[in-house]
């Protein structure tokens, strides 16, 4: 797929409740505390644990191997009371990162729920989230996340749509969203990834738990459109 630096005018960018596109990212919503903690586990797992450990753990079953990455993934991993499927990779037989499968299909009403679910989860665990790029007059929620998803969405379709890109030029438009935690652990960084590609209809959910002094997951457009090679 060869990529178009073609990007839709902010006006489509504008969410719901008073949320609105910014062109730099707003760190005042990511505290760096005393009272923050060291590490927030999202399963029996650690950042830095053995390669041998990870596959002895009960509540990860039937590992299997990624040839791709080199890691191990299970589709019947348990994660906030869920199950899903979790993605573990490997530098020198140590976890540097696991990957979250929050969602994977061709649901916006399901994916927009799991990216508010993931949220709460931050809501719950690091003080909310915000996403990046992106300011709210009232501040952030679960509720808001969710609208906000539906609507950029419904609107980039309509917009494609409506200068028919997408069947003349066969254009295929892509969406990525970051979700942020307001407060990091010291010892890992989590990181809340919406992804939307036109090209395959297919809408994705992660949550990425890094080292802290890993590189940044941030996307660099929320919204491009992209030519699609026959």
């Amino acid at each position: 797929m060869k990529h178009i630096k073609l990007l839709f005018i902010t006006t489509l960018l504008v969410l719901l409740g008073g949320c609105k596109s910014t062109t730099s990212v707003s760190d005042k919503n990511v505290k760096v505390n005393e009272s923050r903690i060291d590490y927030l586990s999202i399963g029996e797992w650690h950042l830095g644990d053995k390669r041998e450990l990870i596959q002895s753990l009960s509540t990860l079953p039937n590992l299997k191997p990624v040839s791709v990455t080199g890691g191990l993934e299970t589709s019947e991993a348990i994660f906030n009371n869920e199950k899903k499927n979790i993605s573990f990779v490997f530098e020198q037989n140590e976890l540097v990162y696991s990957q979250v499968w929050m969602y994977e299909g061709n649901n916006i009403e399901e994916a927009a729920v799991e990216f508010a679910n993931l949220y709460q989860y931050f809501e719950d665990n690091l003080g909310g989230g915000s996403l990046k790029g992106f300011d709210a007059s009232g501040g952030f929620n679960a509720g808001l996340i969710k609208n906000a998803v539906l609507e950029l969405y419904r609107n980039v379709k309509t917009s494609v749509e409506k200068t028919n890109l997408d069947q003349e030029q066969k254009m295929a438009f892509t969406i990525n969203l970051d979700l942020i935690p307001n407060i990091q652990p010291r010892k890992n960084k989590l990181h809340g990834s919406f992804i939307y590609s036109g090209e395959h209809d297919l809408f994705l959910v992660f949550l990425f738990e890094d080292l802290p002094n890993s590189g940044d997951r941030s996307s660099k457009n929320h919204v491009s459109l992209d030519a699609v090679e026959s």
